[in-house]
C-alpha cells in the first residue's frame, strides 16, 4: 500500500499494488509468454490523485503499465460493497463517500492480474446550525449554537458567571501540539491558570498574551466552525467534564492524551493533561510533549443568530437539570479497535455530582501519581456512554523530545552506564510517533527507485510471515510496520525520504563525505557510512536517543524505570509472544504477527510500540558499552543494534533496557525501524 504525502486540500491516498492471477482471456493467445506458456504479468503502478471534498474529482493515474490496448477502470466504494460506481479514469466524490474508501481497479487485456489503488475520503462538512427556542434550555448531548455538542450545563451562576453552557467542537484540531513554543517550554507563564470549570477562556488568554506562539492554545483559538471563532483551550476541569460526556459528543476522540489550558503552578515546564482512554488526569505534562487539542466555547442561554456569534442575550433562563439514574457503562468490547490502546475505555457514568476527578486506575505509560483538580459537579449524562472511536494514525507524525540529562538505568543494556559522559546530555530531537509503516515505506521507496536509489530488499507489509498475507482492512494493512528490511536499506531509505520532501540527506559515503548513499547493495560504502550531524534530514536514532525516548524522556520520573516503554504491565503497551504469537494463536489467526501501529497505549511522550510489535534498527554498532563509549556507539563491531522487542519476543526482550543486534544485511519478519530528525 502507498500513502501519498500530498499538500493542501489534496486527498490522502493509500494505494495497494497486488497481483491477482486470472485465467487466459479468449482470443489472447498471441500475448502468451513463450517460455512459461502463461500470460505476461501486469507491471507498473496505479495511483489516485485529486481532492477529497464532496463534489471534487479523483483521477486514476497509471505509470508504465505493461501491455497494449485499452485500460479498463472499475471504481468501487467501501459503502457500496463490490458495486461498480464508475468506469472512467475519474470519479466524482459523493456525499456518501465521507469516511469511506474509494478504490479503482485497473486491468489491461492480454496481461494477467490487476492493479488496484484506493483513496480514503475523510472530509467532514460543517455541522448544520440548529435553531433553539429561547425558552427551552439546552441539554447535555444537544447541538450547540456553533454546531458543537453541549457537554456542561452551568447550574451554578454564582460560581460560573457570564455563560450558561459549554460546547465541544465535533472534531480535534488536526495534528499533535506542544503546550508551549520553543522559547517558553521551560518557563512558568504569569497568570492564574486555574483547573476550575469556567476558567479555560481566561487561561487561554493568559497563555497567548505571554506566549503568542503557544501551539496548543493557538490551535484552539484558530478553530472555526459555522462562522464561530470564539473557541478556546479547556481548563483541566472543563476537559474532565468533556471526558465524562465524550460518549454524547459528535466526533471521534483519540484514546490518548489531550491538553488543558491549566498550567502547573508548582513547576516551570509542566501543564495539566488527561488521558481519554481511562480518564486519568496529570499535572506534570511536559510543555514540549505533543498531545491532542479539542476546542470548546461558552455561550449564553439565548441562542445566537447564525450571522453573529456573540449577540447580547435577551433572555437568560436558568437551565433546568433533569435528574436521571446513572446509565450503565458500556461493556468492554471483545476486540480492541484499530489504532487504540488495548485497554478499553470504560466511561464513568455521571448523574451524581462529584467534586474531584481523582483517577482510580494507573494508566499504562504514565506515572502512578494522580491529581485531583478542583472541578465542579459533573453534569447529568442523558445517553449511555459508548466506546470512543479509533484515533487517526498519521505515519509521518513526529514527537519532540527535549534536551535532558540521561541517568543510569537498570544494568541490562548498560547504555546510560554510570560515568558515560558522552551521553550524559541528550540533545533535543524529534522521533517518529510510530514505527515506519508499510504505506510510508512503499511511497518513499517507489519515489526513490525512480530517482536513482537502489534497495537490496523491497520490504514487506508486517505480518507473521516473511511475506504478506495479513488480514484486516486496506487501511489496517497500510498501517502495519514495514518488515524484511535491513539496516542498510533503512539508512538509504532515510536519505530518500529526506530528499523526497526537500530535506538534506544525512548519510554519506565514508571515504567521500560529499557522496550521498543511494544504494543499499553497496555493502562496503554503506557499512562505513558517516552521517552529517548538521543535516536536517531523517536518520536512525542512536541507541542512546532510542532508549531516552522509550523511557519517556524525563529522567527521574516514575516512568523512567518502567520495564516496558510506558508501563509496568507489558500487555498495556506491547504486542509480544503471549498476545501475538504461539502458544495462544495459530499462524492463520488475524492477530498473529505484527499489528497496525498505534493500537496499544503510548508512553508518556506519545510514542507507540516502543516495546514489542517489531524490533527497531538503531544507528550504533552492537559492541560493549563502557563509560568512555561515544554517543554514537562503539567504534568497533560488525553488527548493528536493534531495540524494543517484537511480536515474536518473550516479555524480557521487550524491556527498554534490553539490547540486541545483527548483521547490517539481516532482514526479518520481526524487524523494522523508526526515524528521527533535528528539532527545527
Amino acid at each position: 500500500m502507498k500513502k501519498f504525502l500530498l499538500l493542501g486540500g489534496v486527498v490522502t491516498v493509500i494505494a495497494l499494488a497486488i497481483f491477482i492471477g486470472c485465467s487466459q482471456p479468449a482470443g489472447e493467445t498471441d500475448a502468451l509468454d513463450e517460455d512459461s506458456g502463461k500470460l505476461p504479468a501486469l507491471t507498473g503502478s496505479v495511483s489516485i490523485t485529486g481532492e477529497k471534498a464532496v463534489g471534487k474529482k479523483l483521477t486514476a493515474k497509471t505509470s508504465a503499465l505493461g501491455g497494449s490496448g485499452a485500460i479498463a477502470y472499475k471504481w468501487t466504494s467501501s459503502r457500496e460493497g463490490s458495486a461498480v460506481i464508475g468506469t472512467s479514469p475519474t470519479y466524482t466524490v459523493a456525499e456518501d463517500d465521507n469516511n469511506s474508501v474509494i478504490r479503482v481497479t485497473v486491468s489491461r487485456a492480454g496481461y494477467s492480474g490487476v492493479k488496484n489503488a484506493s483513496a480514503t475520503i475523510g472530509t467532514v462538512e460543517p455541522t448544520p446550525v440548529v435553531t433553539h427556542a429561547p425558552d427551552e434550555p439546552w441539554l447535555i448531548g444537544e447541538q450547540g449554537p456553533a454546531g458543537g455538542t453541549v457537554f456542561f450545563v452551568n447550574d451554578d451562576p454564582d460560581t460560573y458567571r457570564d455563560w450558561d453552557y459549554l460546547e465541544a467542537a465535533p472534531h480535534d484540531v488536526p495534528g499533535l501540539f506542544a503546550w508551549a513554543s520553543d522559547g517558553y517550554k521551560d518557563v512558568h507563564l504569569d497568570g492564574e491558570f486555574s483547573v476550575d470549570i469556567g476558567k479555560g477562556e481566561a487561561n487561554t488568554t493568559f497563555i497567548l498574551e505571554a506566549d503568542p506562539d503557544a501551539p496548543a492554545a493557538k490551535a484552539a483559538t484558530g478553530y472555526e466552525l459555522n462562522g464561530f471563532t470564539d473557541w478556546f483551550l479547556p481548563s483541566s476541569g472543563e476537559l474532565n467534564a468533556m471526558y465524562e460526556n465524550r460518549a454524547v459528543i459528535n466526533g471521534d476522540f483519540a484514546d490518548s492524551f489531550y491538553w488543558s489550558s491549566s498550567q502547573n503552578q508548582d513547576a516551570n515546564d509542566e501543564a495539566w493533561y488527561q488521558r481519554f482512554d481511562n480518564g486519568d488526569i496529570y499535572y506534570y505534562g511536559n510543555k514540549y510533549g505533543t498531545h491532542y487539542v479539542r476546542p470548546v466555547r461558552a455561550f449564553l442561554a439565548t441562542p445566537e443568530p447564525t450571522d453573529s456569534p456573540e449577540p447580547d442575550p435577551t433572555v437568560s433562563p436558568t437551565p433546568s437539570s433533569t435528574s436521571t439514574a446513572p446509565p450503565e457503562p458500556s461493556p468492554t468490547p471483545s476486540s480492541t479497535p484499530s489504532g487504540s490502546p488495548s485497554a478499553s475505555a470504560s466511561p464513568t457514568p455521571s448523574g451524581t455530582p462529584t467534586t474531584s476527578a481523582t483517577p482510580t486506575a494507573t494508566p499504562s505509560g504514565s506515572p502512578t501519581t494522580s491529581a485531583s483538580p478542583s472541578a465542579s459537579a459533573s453534569p447529568t449524562v442523558t445517553a449511555t456512554p459508548a466506546v470512543t472511536a479509533t484515533p487517526t494514525v498519521t505515519p509521518t507524525a513526529m514527537v519532540a523530545i527535549s534536551t535532558g540529562t540521561a541517568i543510569n538505568t537498570p544494568p541490562v543494556g548498560q547504555v546510560f552506564i554510570a560515568g558515560r559522559d558522552s551521553v550524559a546530555t541528550i540533545n533535543a530531537f524529534k522521533i517518529a510517533a510510530y514505527e515506519t509503516t508499510w504505506s510510508l515505506w512503499e511511497e518513499v521507496r517507489d519515489w526513490a527507485t525512480s530517482n536513482g536509489y537502489t534497495f537490496a530488499n523491497a520490504g514487506r507489509e508486517g505480518h507473521g510471515t516473511d511475506g504478506t498475507g495479513a488480514e484486516g482492512t486496506d487501511e489496517e494493512r497500510a498501517l502495519r510496520p514495514v518488515t524484511m528490511v535491513s539496516w542498510r536499506d533503512a539508512i538509504v531509505w532515510c536519505n530518500a525520504y529526506s530528499e523526497m520532501i526537500g530535506k538534506e540527506p544525512v548519510y554519506y559515503k565514508g571515504s567521500d563525505p560529499t557522496t550521498i548513499l543511494r544504494n543499499s547493495n553497496n555493502s562496503i560504502d554503506v557499512d562505513a557510512a558517516t552521517f552529517n550531524t548538521s543535516a536536517d534530514g531523517y536518520r536512525l536514532p542512536t541507541e542512546a536517543e532510542w532508549e531516552y525516548a522509550a523511557r519517556g524522556g524525563v529522567p527521574g520520573s516514575t516512568e523512567w524505570n518502567y520495564p516496558y516503554s510506558g508501563s509496568e504491565t507489558i500487555d498495556n503497551v506491547a504486542w509480544y509472544w503471549n498476545n501475538s504469537s504461539t502458544p495462544n494463536l495459530s499462524t492463520s489467526d488475524p492477530d498473529y504477527g505484527a499489528h497496525p501501529v498505534g493500537k496499544k497505549a503510548a508512553n508518556g511522550q506519545g510514542l507507540f510500540d516502543m516495546s514489542g510489535n517489531v524490533y527497531e534498527w538503531c544507528w550504533d554498532r552492537h559492541g560493549t558499552i563502557t563509560a568512555t563509549t561515544p554517543a554514537t556507539g562503539p567504534d568497533l563491531g560488525t553488527q548493528r543494534v536493534w531495540r524494543g522487542g517484537s511480536w515474536g519476543s518473550s516479555d524480557n526482550y521487550c524491556e527498554v533496557a534490553n539490547r540486541l543486534g545483527n548483521n547490517p544485511d539481516h532482514k526479518s519478519k520481526n524487524v523494522g525501524f523508526r526515524v528521527v530528525c533535528p528539532v527545527e
